[in-house]
């Protein structure tokens, strides 16, 4: 792979994990919103199922950077 595919492949990644961060955080957000004082103290068992669902797909997004990054450092 040469550095111009390694440099896009890498900008990909990273492009993904900061969305998917972003999607946590709201999710997170989301969740937290339902709490006192804002809400009623009881978060909805889908803003939950969504900030899972999200962190896992945050974690993976690391996980694929991380590996970007490793496969730049030593090579293939």
């Amino acid at each position: 792979m040469s550095s111009t595919e390694q440099r896009d492949s890498k900008s990909v990644s990273l492009e993904r994990e900061r969305l998917a961060f972003n999607r946590t955080h709201s999710a997170w957000i989301a969740v937290q919103d339902q709490f006192m004082p804002f809400g009623n103290g009881q978060p909805t068992q889908d803003s939950i199922d969504e900030y899972y669902a999200a962190e896992s797909d945050w974690k993976a997004a690391q996980a694929e950077v991380k590996h970007s990054s490793m496969e730049i450092l030593i090579g293939p």
